[in-house]
């Protein structure tokens, strides 16, 4: 056991793998101890595999202090028959993906993480959230109102607005690519408020800082 424990937590030797000397546990090829982000994603990836929708597997992680706390996928209501059973509803009406997002049997994996976790109890605020894809506008508003410090994705979805309004929020995001493991900073995207109010049109000079940010209200 001594050598185990060494190779797992000393790692002094680097050309050594990790196995497990009772015999449980077959040898592994590459370094067997992901850094957090590659063992979050791949625990999302792991949960997006329970999903009963028919357009995209989608699975999200709540950590807090580096600790799950919850999880969820996409798929219909608890007690509602499954799109895979029914078929799926967006796909009857013709609406294309990112749009119309609320005609829809399932709730999203993020939301269900976050629902999740309020019906445990368990408080999410300061939290990360890794998820398997960039969340929609709905999502993103509930991670904003959650409390959430970050979120971490991998795949795209057509919902440019959701960056923004993350962004907006100060929400810091993090792009994972689960084929190089790598983790980098999302992109920022410019803000444009084309209906901040309809009688107001643009933001005026002064409305935003130097950031591009909408200046808080004082009141």
């Amino acid at each position: 056991m001594a050598d185990f424990h060494t190779a797992a937590h000393g790692r002094e030797k680097k050309d050594e793998k990790l196995t497990d000397p009772e015999g449980y546990l077959p040898p592994l090829e590459t370094d067997p101890r992901p850094d957090w982000d590659r063992y979050f994603m791949e625990v999302a990836r792991l949960v997006s595999a329970r999903t009963t929708c028919l357009a995209r597997n989608v699975g999200a992680v709540i950590v807090r202090e580096r600790r799950i706390i919850s999880t969820g996928f996409n798929g219909a209501a608890s007690g509602l028959p499954h799109c895979i059973d029914l078929g799926c509803l967006r796909r009857g009406l013709g609406i294309p993906s990112g749009e119309r997002s609320e005609v829809c049997r399932g709730s999203c994996a993020e939301e269900n993480a976050i629902v999740q976790a309020s019906r445990l109890g368990l408080r999410v605020a300061g939290g990360w959230m890794y998820s398997t894809y960039q969340p929609c506008l709905k999502c993103a508003r509930m991670i904003i109102n959650a409390g959430l410090e970050g979120v971490t994705f991998a795949g795209e979805y057509p919902q440019p607005i959701a960056i923004e309004f993350l962004q907006e929020a100060r929400i810091v995001l993090h792009r994972y690519d689960y084929e190089t493991g790598e983790t980098g900073p999302v992109e920022k995207v410019p803000i444009r408020y084309l209906v901040k109010h309809a009688h107001r049109g643009l933001p005026e000079a002064g409305d935003t800082d130097s950031d591009g940010h909408l200046r808080r209200s004082k009141k």
